[in-house]
């Protein structure tokens, strides 16, 4: 009876968590929406651009967007997107961040400002680095950016 009661144990445990994992929650709404989202709840968002029609895409998101170590860390600090590049909003996304290969990774800001992009399909792991990536204030562009163009002034002003 005990070796019964065991695995019957077993089975819910190793039930409960599979119906527990989840990967990566992809949320909906207007883009607006969306970044009202991430400055209410002070994260950065995570946007899968892709088409209908990329391979990687798709690969993605059956091996890489599922994984529950992928969801933890990115449902824990961002707001996910998923966005058609072809499509409705994705449209003008494609045009504002300059997307032009597929899947491509961005994250921006709650103002919609682009804090760090990737691209190209990556296993799991892979993927979790560049979420930690994204995360770091040195990897920020609006800050490499600031330094860049006050490293210009301090020299145009130099060289007078």
């Amino acid at each position: 009876m005990k070796p019964l009661r065991w695995l019957f144990y077993v089975i819910f445990t190793w039930s409960w968590s599979v119906a527990l994992a989840q990967g990566i929650d992809f949320k909906s709404g207007s883009w607006k929406s969306i970044k009202e989202k991430a400055l209410l709840q002070n994260k950065m968002i995570f946007v899968d651009c892709y088409t209908t029609w990329c391979s990687p895409c798709k690969w993605m998101d059956k091996n890489t967007f599922s994984n529950d170590s992928v969801g933890m860390l990115y449902n824990q600090h961002f707001i996910n997107v998923k966005m058609n590049m072809e499509k409705g909003e994705g449209v003008q996304i494609k045009k504002l961040y300059n997307v032009d290969a597929y899947p491509t990774y961005l994250f921006v800001d709650g103002n919609g400002h682009l804090i760090y992009r990737s691209l190209g399909a990556c296993s799991p792991k892979v993927f979790i680095k560049i979420g930690r990536d994204a995360l770091h204030p040195k990897n920020n562009l609006l800050q490499m950016e600031q330094r860049f163009f006050d490293s210009v002034q301090f020299t145009k002003t130099d060289a007078k």
